[in-house]
């Protein structure tokens, strides 16, 4: 956690964790002429993760979220579709 989140007054809590994390992702891209396309898969892991609480009073503060987990997959293209304008 940062000094802001630690120590600030108002919102702060002095017992926050450090946030560790883990993250990976693997991609490729293919290009041709007028066009590309592209995927990647990603997957990311967080340990005492850092967030705020707006409902906690009386404005809100920083809390332990816990353990999160996040994956997925992005998939991209693009096309020239004319002399300065391509599609994405």
């Amino acid at each position: 956690p940062g000094l802001f989140q630690l120590f600030d007054p108002t919102y702060g809590q002095p017992g926050l964790k450090v946030e560790t994390s883990r993250s990976g992702e693997v991609g490729a891209d293919l290009l041709w002429a007028g066009g590309s396309a592209g995927a990647t898969l990603f997957r990311r892991e967080v340990e005492n993760e850092i967030g705020f609480d707006v409902a906690a009073p009386p404005f809100g503060r920083y809390v332990q979220a816990g353990r999160t987990e996040a994956d997925g997959f992005e998939l991209a293209a693009a096309a020239d579709v004319s002399r300065g304008l391509t599609l994405t």
